[in-house]
């Protein structure tokens, strides 16, 4: 009785470790989101620098279980050992915002001398990302090595699969609560702590439960032991079979995070819903893995292959579903028009979820799989071999990151990317046919050799994507997929930085217009920009022009077609930076936009095209520019919230002459009301003077230290340049000054009672690195039917200041256009008015005529 009562207590704290092991990987996985955000603000968001980061983290991890191996022999109290480690972590989180903040001083001016070399870039950011993330993942990749060491000697084949499965499903848990809750509400400092009170926590009852030194025994009734039989591979085979798995897996993450904006969007979330699959899946295969065991029969080394050749043939059969979600999306539309934000996310996860379970399941089999088949030394504890086993598995991952990240994607199809790792999984499946082939049940081999050739088939079957249809971008606005009439695609590329850059030319044709080929440009199906006569990106440079005082130097941030660069060619800067991140858009541009991207890369001794990331760009130069402009639209995009705070702002003004010019573009359409006032709120936080224009969809900030007026001089020069001209007349404008009736607020007044405006339900943020609310909210707003906002009550419909002043009579005609466009004739009659008695003629008689009757209506 006194045995079963004992029996039945230690597998109570079996699953109490287990839930705490869940929580760990909670807050581990949620800390791993919050350092790859940080350390973007540093690196950028280039793939190079999300690959490195992802290794310097897993090597931690690496070096961890390593470390744990060695000593866990030592241990006395494993559980005990386990509550200071996790202690540890809660410290470390604590101080992880202010030793960022320190780290991060230092490393701008460590890098900036090497700003040309990409190498020198990269052994930086490996260099300071595994001295910042050294310290809390040698404490996380400890844990499950010293925590298994806890039980007897056949914890390997009955224990691990359980904690390892706990800590996985935890993982995923944290990355959804992370992303969709903590972040939104806490920040990410705030986060940080918020873990580190759970890591707290996790130490005490740990403390708790850890019995006097002595191991932890599962008796009492005795449970079916398959360490015997279990034990085939000498312990090195086992590792370079979990190295090689470890390999594949990160291989495939990669590639999968890759795919991810292309197939169901490129928003923050998106990437959470694919580490959460992944880790579920994972967590799923583990936990399954004793059933699995006790329903077939098999031993952990056959549990290792049928796991390769699952992952194997998962990999196979996705080939044939990742262009299908905007399928997924017309039909949920036949079932509802409407669907909310958090429903679209529901779809997206379970596509995600049933494209990946097959592989990631057979992931979670066989890492535990392979660490159990491995010969033990009796003289060494269970904890010594898992740290082992875990560690070479983690080796493998960071060369796989490395190598896919580095070398493979950008220069492979993605798709002949998948093809290589599902061989390398039946490759790893079939070596124990050969180097343990005694071992292995001979009644199984047929069958293994059956399915291993069924994948094959279907490898060298799969006819590739339909590429329209995964470039739709339906999945952006939730729209049906309808292939668009007339409709060629002339150019895809496949860059690993932005995924599918497509360019689609079109037939458009009116009633009394001859025939249009327009050529539009797209990135995972959202739109770039086009060849249209009209397109504001034209007049996005000259909407800012006007300001300038100086035109020594310029840096464009985000490329497009390259109008908007083509135009800042025709001002008259003497030397033109344009930044892009993607090598794709770059070609693309070139290729297909030749009257604008050709015409202006052609300018060789004035312009300077750089592929990388915008902001880490910026913080590396060692200029001062007159203008700074920012052309980047989609505000939803993962990462594009590093370009909307105070953090960025901050570079923007340390790199500006004093008088200089900051022009950034900021969506308005599927944006909340709240989030564009505290854009505008954080940017007046580190400008003292901003002027706002606005479509009606579209926002145009204009910022700068000194007072922003309209330089009049340079606009008739500007608007007597030829070049000018012609895109003034290609968009049916006559001067550069008609796109002042786009004002919305120019005035300190005007922007303060935008401010402090009851209309908008939420105050005013200032967004901040640490505070990156902006691009966690804006993809609420994609889920909306926003299409814009009307500023013009809170406006005082005025004119910016000119230096030197206009003509009167040219003054109160602009003015009056402004009125107008504001919807106040009233005010626009009497500024034509004064107009005609200034110009001492009745040429403005039929204007005023015309509003008078529109106004009596």
């Amino acid at each position: 009785m006194q045995e079963s009562a004992d029996g039945q207590s230690a597998r109570r704290t079996v699953l109490l470790l287990s839930a705490l092991f869940f929580f760990s990987g909670a807050t581990a996985l949620s800390a791993e989101v919050v350092l790859s955000r940080l350390l973007s603000y540093v690196f950028g968001s280039s793939h190079l620098a999300t690959s490195t980061v992802l290794a310097a983290y897993m090597s931690g991890l690496t070096v961890g279980a390593y470390l744990a191996s060695k000593y866990t022999a030592r241990i006395r109290r494993p559980i005990f050992a386990y509550g200071i480690l996790e202690l540890c972590v809660a410290l470390f989180l604590v101080l992880l915002p202010e030793l960022f903040r320190a780290i991060q001083r230092y490393v701008i001016a460590l890098t900036i001398p090497f700003a040309e070399s990409q190498a020198a870039l990269t052994l930086i950011r490996f260099g300071v990302s595994f001295i910042l993330v050294m310290i809390p993942t040698v404490l996380m990749g400890a844990t499950l090595p010293i925590l298994v060491s806890a039980f007897r000697d056949d914890a390997v084949g009955k224990r691990l699969p359980v904690l390892y499965a706990a800590n996985n499903l935890g993982a995923a848990a944290g990355t959804l609560v992370c992303s969709y809750i903590a972040i939104r509400t806490f920040g990410l400092d705030g986060t940080l702590r918020v873990c580190a009170l759970i890591n707290v926590a996790i130490a005490l009852i740990s403390f708790k439960l850890s019995p006097e030194p002595a191991e932890v025994r599962t008796e009492g009734q005795p449970e079916p032991d398959t360490a015997e039989s279990d034990a085939e591979l000498s312990p090195r085979f086992a590792a370079g079979l979990a190295f090689t798995q470890g390999f594949t897996v990160f291989a495939l993450e990669v590639v999968w995070f890759h795919l991810i904006g292309t197939v169901i969007g490129v928003t923050t979330y998106a990437f959470a819903i694919m580490l959460a699959a992944i880790l579920l899946g994972i967590g799923l295969g583990s936990l399954a893995l004793p059933l699995i065991r006790r329903l077939t029969g098999l031993s952990s080394l056959q549990l290792f292959c049928w796991a390769q050749v699952t992952m194997a043939a998962g990999v196979a059969i996705s080939l044939f579903f990742w262009d299908r979600f905007p399928d997924v999306i017309s039909l949920s539309l036949r079932w509802s028009p409407e669907w909310s934000f958090f429903a679209r996310e529901v779809v997206r996860f379970a596509f995600i979820l049933l494209l990946l379970l097959p592989t990631t399941v057979g992931m979670g089999v066989a890492l535990p799989a392979v660490a159990a088949a491995a010969k033990r030394d009796s003289e060494k504890r269970s904890g010594e071999l898992v740290g082992r086993i875990f560690a070479a598995n983690t080796v493998g991952t960071i060369s796989g990151s490395l190598t896919c990240g580095f070398l493979l994607l950008g220069r492979l199809p993605s798709a002949d990317i998948l093809r290589a790792c599902a061989l390398l999984a039946l490759v790893a499946a079939a070596v124990p046919h050969v180097r343990a082939a005694d071992r292995i049940r001979r009644q199984w081999v047929p069958g293994f050799a059956a399915a291993s050739a069924a994948v094959v088939v279907a490898l060298l079957i799969f006819p590739g994507w339909n590429v329209q249809r995964l470039t739709s971008g339906s999945h952006y606005y939730w729209t049906p997929y309808e292939p668009a009439p007339n409709t060629e695609l002339i150019h895809v590329a496949e860059d690993a930085q932005s995924g599918f850059v497509t360019v689609v030319q079109s037939q458009h044709s009116g009633e009394n217009t001859p025939p249009l080929r327009v050529k539009t440009m797209q990135t995972n199906g959202k739109y770039e920009g086009s060849d249209e006569p009209m397109e504001f990106q034209d007049l996005f440079a000259l909407l800012g022009a006007p300001y300038l005082k100086k035109t020594e130097r310029s840096m464009l941030i985000g490329l497009g077609p390259g109008r908007t660069l083509a135009i800042i060619c025709d001002l008259p800067f003497k030397h033109i930076e344009a930044v892009e991140h993607s090598p794709a858009i770059i070609d693309a541009a070139r290729a297909h936009f030749p009257d604008f991207a050709g015409r202006a890369m052609a300018d060789t001794p004035r312009v300077r095209v750089y592929c990388d990331d915008g902001r880490n760009h910026l913080q590396l130069s060692p200029h001062l520019y007159d203008f700074i402009a920012v052309g980047i639209t989609g505000a939803a995009f993962s990462g594009t919230g590093n370009i909307y705070n105070a953090d960025f702002f901050n570079i923007v003004s340390s790199h500006l002459q004093p008088d200089g010019i900051f022009m950034m573009w900021v969506q308005i359409h599927h944006v909340f009301d709240h989030d564009v006032r505290s854009v505008i709120y954080t940017l007046n936080h580190v400008f003292p003077h901003v002027h706002f224009y606005s479509t009606g969809n579209q926002g145009f900030l204009i910022a700068s230290r000194q007072k922003l007026a309209i330089n009049t001089l340079l606009v008739r020069a500007l608007d007597s340049n030829p070049a000018i001209q012609k895109t003034l007349q290609r968009n049916r404008i006559s001067s550069i000054l008609d796109l002042l009736q786009l004002n919305i607020f120019s005035s300190e007044p005007e922007l303060k009672a935008y401010f402090a405006s009851s209309k908008i339900a939420e105050a005013p943020l200032i967004y901040s690195d640490f505070f990156p609310t902006f691009e966690y909210s804006t993809p609420f707003g994609l889920a909306t039917k926003i299409t814009g906002y009307n500023f013009q009550p809170l406006s005082l419909k005025r004119l910016p200041e000119f230096e030197p002043p206009l003509p009167a009579f040219e003054y109160h005609t602009l003015s009056a256009y402004r009125y107008a466009a504001g919807g106040d004739l009233k005010g626009a009659i009497r500024s034509l008015e004064l107009a005609q008695k200034e110009k001492g003629s009745p040429v403005y008689q039929k204007q005023i005529e015309e509003l008078k009757k529109r106004s009596s209506r």
